[in-house]
């Protein structure tokens, strides 16, 4: 069985005079008369790479570190032999590739390694070609949205952590490959060695890094890795919702014992993951594909299982070796941005402010096309900002409004950060999810009685501790607006948080206001992060939060304790 991470196409083009063949490396002829002439020469760790012609067959053949196999590259080459190294230069590989497949013949050096760049995208046909390796993807649109419709299976080898390869076929078997794709570390996933791009670099195990979506990753050029809220448009959006999900994507025939309807043609296979002790395991009972997503010391994978009908968004250790599938890039479309990636037949374009082409914002570090507006609180004149994102107006400033109304054993319910003025003058309050839902019924009767161990749904939309003509946002509201964002950081102010500023690509410049625990003088989190509530319980405790998190450009739903400071964005009614 060929090595997974030998088999490549790639080479590397020693350049000699003439037909000197002793100039060969390790003393490899470029040609010889027949197989048997070839099986002569051994195939061995040594030679891994090498290319040699034959002529009886008037083919090259190369050596996977095992044996001969009929090259995937059959442009024969008066130089001398080509040869490889998995040890000391990164692999461009086409493990799965077919040889009427194999990659055009132009070209940059880097590394002394032949990379090709590019991609074409044939909305057609519906394809996409990989011109780094010459691998041909069916790709499927789903609203207007563009995903590969198969496992990504570019050989990524560059050495990560302490690993000499960072991309793997199940069972290390190029069988698998062919079928399945490739398995990356998310570290690979994400490019973290700044092979195609400088904006993930470094993303790695218990490595801190500060990327802004879209990501490329180890995708073809004009591709990216998809965020957790592009899968979250995707489930919502296009087939009926996350519970459904799995069901509606997975391929039919693949799985053990429960397949999939796959009538999106998205065809979720069953490829198994690489445990972080090297085993391979799950293979036709589980599929995990990579996001951007980052929480601490883990990623965000969405999990697809034989066993069930619903997708679900868990953090794994980033040791863990998983499938990708990469998302075109409508942003550089968009933007009229150069790129060597190109589209062959691709006119349709969608301008409605409400489709996913928006989530690539509205504002950039030289302009900024947001539509903004002034809200002025009647109740204590205090006026804000608002910004327009898709068909919704939001307010683009924390509310700052003193609901003081006693909740639980408090005597008050909202608070300045370190009980100070002046950070209620930058960040606006922390409110407790009770205060934030006007439990007193001050304003209202849709959030009367909601507070910590209470769950009395509410009737929406919920007014809440908001000016009037304006509610606290649902969780749905929230999915709309992670839906139309798309991406880690893209609603964080510019300024302001410790690790750096962030793109605040719509306008709705989320501040790290931080939160305050329950009964506690401690405050935490000014720099950091920020949450928002919504009107929405996760249970009789928890209510959902908007939380964006500084060290990690993560943005998400997540249930926060009901008794917790938190701010309140709110939207129009």
């Amino acid at each position: 069985m060929r090595k997974l991470f030998f088999a490549v196409s790639l080479i590397i083009v020693l350049v000699a005079c003439g037909d000197d063949k002793s100039s060969s490396p390790k003393g490899l002829p470029d040609e010889v008369a027949d197989m048997d002439e070839l099986e002569e020469i051994k195939c061995n760790m040594s030679t891994i790479g090498a290319v040699v012609y034959v002529n009886s067959k008037s083919k090259n053949y190369e050596c996977d570190g095992d044996e001969w196999f009929e090259s995937y590259n059959q442009k024969k080459s008066s130089s001398s032999v080509k040869l490889l190294s998995s040890s000391s230069v990164a692999l461009s590989g086409t493990s799965g590739m077919s040889s009427s497949s194999a990659k055009s013949s132009s070209s940059s050096v880097k590394s002394n390694v032949v990379h090709v760049v590019g991609s074409v995208y044939d909305s057609i046909a519906n394809t996409l070609k990989d011109l780094r390796d010459g691998q041909v993807y069916r790709t499927v649109r789903i609203g207007d949205q563009i995903w590969m419709a198969e496992n990504l299976n570019y050989a990524y080898l560059q050495p990560t952590q302490e690993l000499d390869s960072s991309s793997f076929c199940y069972n290390d078997s190029l069988e698998y490959c062919e079928k399945y794709g490739r398995l990356y570390l998310w570290s690979a996933a994400m490019d973290s060695v700044g092979e195609f791009s400088e904006n993930s670099k470094t993303c790695g195990l218990n490595r801190k890094c500060n990327f802004i979506s879209p990501v490329r990753g180890i995708c073809p050029d004009g591709w990216y890795i998809p965020s957790y809220t592009d899968f979250l448009f995707y489930l919502n959006h296009a087939v009926g919702g996350k519970e459904t999900a799995a069901r509606e994507l997975k391929s039919s025939n693949d799985w053990k014992y429960k397949g999939g309807l796959d009538k999106a043609g998205f065809s979720v296979l069953p490829a198994g993951y690489r445990a972080y002790n090297g085993e391979f395991v799950e293979k036709g009972t589980f599929a995990g594909l990579w996001t951007d997503g980052m929480l601490y010391e883990r990623s965000t994978l969405m999990v697809f299982r034989y066993d069930r009908d619903d997708i679900s968004d868990v953090d794994y250790d980033r040791s863990y070796a998983f499938s990708v599938r990469c998302l075109k890039n409508i942003q550089e479309e968009n933007e009229g941005v150069s790129s060597s990636s190109s589209s062959i037949n691709e006119t349709e374009k969608n301008n409605d402010s409400n489709s996913s082409s928006s989530r690539f914002g509205c504002k950039t570090e030289t302009e900024d096309d947001c539509e903004y507006g002034l809200l002025t609180d009647e109740r204590d004149g205090q006026s804000y900002r608002t910004v327009k994102i898709g068909n919704q107006w939001w307010m683009a400033e924390n509310l700052n409004y003193a609901y003081l109304q006693p909740t639980e054993d408090l005597d008050s319910s909202s608070f300045c950060f370190k009980e100070t003025d002046n950070y209620c003058g930058i960040y606006g309050r922390l409110y407790m999810w009770s205060a934030a839902m006007d439990s007193a019924g001050i304003f209202g009767l849709n959030g009367k009685d909601r507070g910590d161990d209470k769950i009395l749904y509410p009737v929406y939309p919920v007014r809440g501790v908001c000016p009037e003509g304006w509610h606290l946002p649902s969780k749905a509201e929230w999915d709309v607006v992670l839906a139309l964002t798309g991406g880690s950081g893209a609603l964080a102010s510019v300024e302001g948080w410790w690790l750096g500023s962030k793109s605040d690509r719509f306008g709705f410049s989320a501040l790290p206001a931080g939160s305050k625990k329950y009964k506690s003088e401690y405050n935490s989190g000014t720099g950091q992060l920020t949450g928002f509530w919504s009107s929405s319980e996760y249970s009789i405790n928890d209510a959902y939060c908007m939380y964006l998190v500084d060290k990690v450009s993560y943005q998400t739903l997540a249930k926060e304790p009901k008794n917790m400071g938190y701010s309140v964005r709110c939207v129009k009614d």
